[in-house]
């Protein structure tokens, strides 16, 4: 009987051990996931942040940030949150998802070549890159009139989209100037025709021997090919000489 009574109560003791750990067991796995689960909170507002803090704001508030890949944006700083969603202020669960816009800055584009093109044909293709016309200057050169002739920004060089492209056309060549021909290399007669022929003179000649080189053949010319020179100006040269 009385050995009865003990196993009634150990009996007992084991069914309320186990109802106790069945308790506990569905605290921990199904109640309080409940209770964490139903939390919300308010989305704080991270727009026109960088990106660097955005994400710091979100994760210190429980929330999910994802970055959207980078847009072209002409107001917003590169690396800086265009807009969210959810928005600011919605309430939402702990461990949400909050995705970001994300600024790449302004478009970039390439400076084209203008090098020889017409004013009007520079303007176009300026435009066509979706870049803008800046100052317009005028310059002197051997190119005709109305040709490009220098530019800003070299081309292929990557610019910000609407940036202004300044240029300069020329107005044809410097009145009353020529251009010194190619001496070097030829006899001192074809060197005095060329230079008669380009409306020039004459200058200094200066003899130097140098061995294997036909005598009176030119070694130099002073100003150098291409220099800008008055009509009827001068140019100098050294020729060859057989004599030390």
């Amino acid at each position: 009987m009385k050995n009865e009574k003990i196993k009634k109560i150990i009996n007992r003791a084991l069914i309320f051990a186990g109802v106790c750990l069945v308790i506990i067991v569905a605290m921990d796995y199904i109640v309080m996931p409940l209770v964490v689960s139903s939390v919300t909170i308010s989305v704080p507002n991270v727009a026109n942040k960088h990106k660097d803090e955005a994400i710091k704001i979100l994760e210190a508030a429980g929330l999910n940030p994802v970055l959207q890949p980078p847009r072209f944006d002409a107001v917003t700083k590169r690396d800086f949150v265009i807009l969210q969603r959810p928005v600011a202020g919605s309430l939402v669960k702990t461990g949400r998802r909050i995705y970001l816009a994300i600024s790449g800055g302004d478009e970039k584009v390439l400076m084209p070549n203008l090098y020889g093109k017409t004013a009007k044909e520079a303007q176009m293709l300026i435009e066509n890159q979706g870049l803008k016309v800046g100052f317009v200057e005028q310059g002197e050169s051997e190119e005709a009139q109305n040709i490009v002739i220098a530019q800003q920004f070299v081309p292929n060089s990557s610019l910000d989209k609407g940036t202004a492209v300044n240029y300069t056309i020329s107005i044809g060549p410097v009145e009353g100037m020529v251009r010194a021909p190619k001496l070097i290399g030829k006899s001192l007669k074809e060197a005095e025709t060329d230079l008669e022929n380009a409306g020039l003179k004459l200058g200094n000649v200066e003899y130097r021997y140098s061995q294997g080189l036909l005598p009176n053949t030119v070694l130099e010319q002073s100003p150098s090919e291409g220099s800008l020179i008055k009509q009827e100006g001068a140019v100098n040269l050294v020729v060859s000489s057989v004599k030390k």
